[in-house]
């Protein structure tokens, strides 16, 4: 399973409790609320050894949302690092870096019997990111010459003409329109709470 936000609506968990024994493991691309948003739901419909996997902030946010709902079990979270594999359940699972708005963002490469399932996670190229943690280009190039089976891909504006600028290009632009503010009054920036780069 992978990524388990919510927008308004608490999630129905009837079809993971009656699959509970089957589900290996939850996967956690990314710290935005749409991708963890659901878990203090969805945890508890889990079985108790159903294992999370992510990346470091993600990790954090997620035992910080869980310790707020009284189901935090460090047992169950898992840390992963990149390009360093790691087993699950059938599949020997493999992260990658991707970029995006959020610090620890990354990608999904599974190895199985049947070949090689790579999910991107949410994603955008950013070539100057302002952490200085890039898209993984080669290993997503390794991973195409290896030959791909099934390719999952998030897709959010997958459809708007150009490129989405960079966070470093963000970081100008915001302050552009504060220096020519200065002086003038209070100047106030609204954030998604998630965007430590911001």
């Amino acid at each position: 399973m992978m990524d388990l936000g919510m927008e308004k609506v608490l999630p129905d968990t009837t079809f993971l409790t009656s699959w509970k024994d089957k589900i290996e493991a939850v996967f956690i691309t990314h710290g935005h609320e749409d991708h963890i948003g659901a878990l203090p739901w969805v945890f508890p419909a889990l079985d108790p050894s159903t294992p999370i996997y992510t990346a470091g902030f993600p990790a954090r946010l997620i035992e910080h949302r869980l310790k707020e709902h009284k189901l935090w079990d460090k047992t169950r979270l898992r840390r992963i690092e990149m390009r360093r594999p790691f087993q699950l359940g059938p599949f020997s699972a493999e992260a990658f870096r991707v970029t995006h708005s959020v610090p620890d963002c990354c990608g999904l490469a599974l190895r199985c019997a049947d070949g090689l399932i790579v999910h991107s996670g949410d994603w955008k190229i950013d070539e100057r990111p302002v952490d200085g943690e890039g898209f993984d280009r080669e290993f997503l190039e390794q991973l195409g010459n290896e030959g791909v089976t099934l390719f999952m891909s998030d897709s959010t504006n997958v459809l708007s003409p150009g490129r989405t600028g960079s966070e470093s290009d963000v970081a100008v632009a915001l302050t552009e329109q504060m220096l020519q503010h200065a002086g003038k009054g209070r100047i106030i920036t609204t954030q998604f709470a998630s965007n430590l780069h911001r």
